[in-house]
């Protein structure tokens, strides 16, 4: 007889710490795309690509790399609309 055999099906479940919560997820999800309508619908399109990849964890470096845009300033520009557009202070995004 297994090691295997003896045990329940409890046993084998995880504890309610690591377990996931589908509605959480999914709650989630839903609040994350109405969150991107709403930067979409008030944002350029350069300042809701540039906005998005701060939030993704890009620094301002990693941004002007990747959209070919004319340097540091262009971005750090983008940023600091949104940061007014969007209320200001709340928005922590200045990792370089």
């Amino acid at each position: 007889m297994g090691a295997d055999e003896n045990r329940t099906i409890m046993d084998f479940v995880a504890d309610g710490a690591n377990q996931v919560d589908p509605e959480m997820i999914l709650e989630e999800r839903l609040v994350n795309e109405i969150i991107g309508q709403v930067l979409k619908n008030h944002l350029s399109l350069l300042e809701y690509a540039v906005i998005t990849r701060f939030l993704q964890g890009y620094t301002a470096g990693e941004i002007e790399q990747e959209m070919g845009v004319g340097g540091l300033k262009v971005i750090d520009n983008a940023r600091t609309r949104v940061k007014l557009n969007c209320g200001g202070s709340s928005m922590n995004t200045a990792r370089y």
